[in-house]
């Protein structure tokens, strides 16, 4: 998105703290009419929420509701399950959990490791999320709340939880 962004002559920001009223006031500046990120962990404050008049949009890396958090690939793979995929959904002050603009759908492969998914994820995502951003812009899209039921979270890893033991079995 980056590249993308840097031949269009998009300014690309990366700050540190993005709740700084520094930066809300380096957003402020530009202007945007909405603002992408991918796969972003941080919160994000009323103040820089309220800056994009269409908003913010997330590239989330699971189907949403499944898996909000820091981990959805991993998390997928570790639960067993068959089919994930990318979803992208305006971002709200609370994880994960703002309404939803589109999906794409991933098989997972018995062999997938987090990298194999992650980089077809991340193909059919940039997608998605190119297809929201123009349908934002041309008004075609209304976000739809995510359901109540299904609701999963991936916390981040850790390296307690990354440890392999072997030798124990799930019942």
């Amino acid at each position: 998105m980056a590249r993308e962004a840097a031949e269009r002559g998009i300014p690309v920001l990366r700050p540190s703290r993005p709740n700084s009223a520094e930066f809300v006031a380096e957003l402020s500046d530009l202007a945007p009419e909405c603002c992408a990120v991918v796969a972003y962990g941080a919160l994000l404050g009323g103040p820089l929420l309220a800056v994009p008049p269409h908003g913010w949009v997330n590239l989330h890396f699971s189907l949403l509701p499944a898996w909000r958090g820091a981990a959805p690939v991993q998390a997928a793979i570790a639960a067993g399950d068959t089919i994930t995929g990318a979803t992208t959904f305006q971002i709200e002050p609370s994880l994960d959990s703002g309404p939803i603009y589109g999906v794409v759908t991933e098989v997972i492969q018995p062999t997938d490791t987090a990298g194999d998914l992650l980089k077809r994820l991340a193909v059919s995502g940039a997608a998605l999320l190119s297809t929201t951003l123009d349908g934002i812009a041309d008004q075609r899209l209304t976000p739809r709340p995510q359901p109540a039921d299904g609701v999963s979270v991936a916390p981040k890893i850790t390296v307690a939880n990354a440890r392999v033991r072997w030798g124990q079995h799930d019942p």
